[in-house]
């Protein structure tokens, strides 16, 4: 077996490439190292948006559901942090049916996201074996990061559209005094109804 990949030449030796890589002009830690940078910064996006979709979820869910305690939010955030960015997208959908450019941009950032975390370096392998494949792989990887990007920045402009702008602590007041208002309104009412049976 040995004798007929050397019979073969270089073409089936993983490494022949680095005897070809122009060393004395472009040393290759140095253009390894800026993919790998521009890598990093892609997947910092990446996580950004995940978080910030577990977080709006998750308070999302507690504010529907009228859980206001801190216990309740972190139940949530446990959950939610389990799933994948593409339900977390849909699951954000199921509670604010989401306009269709956003949940288009978010699900196109799903599967750019994922494909950078789970294939990219086994995809574009062979790129690391030329400097203009360093070259390209930094092209891409900006534009994944843009794509990226860009999801955030929707994801922000619709949550300030929609929340106006407020804080989530606003919010929530707003919706502990909307219940202590039903309540109290709940409690008018069945003593009304207390009195009016005792007067019968």
């Amino acid at each position: 077996m040995i004798q007929a990949l050397d019979f073969m030449g270089d073409d089936v030796d993983p490494s022949s490439w680095f005897s070809r890589w122009p060393h004395d002009q472009i040393p290759l830690a140095e253009a390894w190292e800026a993919v790998h940078t521009r890598f990093g910064f892609a997947a910092q996006v990446g996580s950004e948006l995940e978080t910030g979709l577990v977080m709006l979820v998750s308070q999302s869910q507690q504010l529907k559901e009228l859980r206001l305690t801190f216990h309740d939010l972190l139940e949530h955030l446990e959950a939610n942090g389990e799933l994948t960015l593409g339900r977390l997208v849909m699951r954000l959908d199921r509670l604010h049916e989401l306009p269709m450019d956003l949940k288009d941009a978010l699900l196109t950032a799903t599967r750019r996201r994922n494909f950078l975390i789970h294939h990219f370096y086994r995809h574009r392998a062979d790129r690391f074996h030329t400097p203009q494949g360093c070259e390209q792989l930094k092209d891409e990887l900006v534009c994944l990061q843009d794509d990226l990007s860009a999801a955030v920045e929707l994801l922000k402009y619709w949550m300030d559209d929609v929340f106006g702008a407020r804080s989530v602590d606003d919010i929530r007041d707003d919706i502990r005094r909307d219940l202590q208002k039903w309540r109290s309104e709940q409690s008018s009412m069945l003593k009304a109804i207390v009195k009016r049976k005792d007067e019968i």
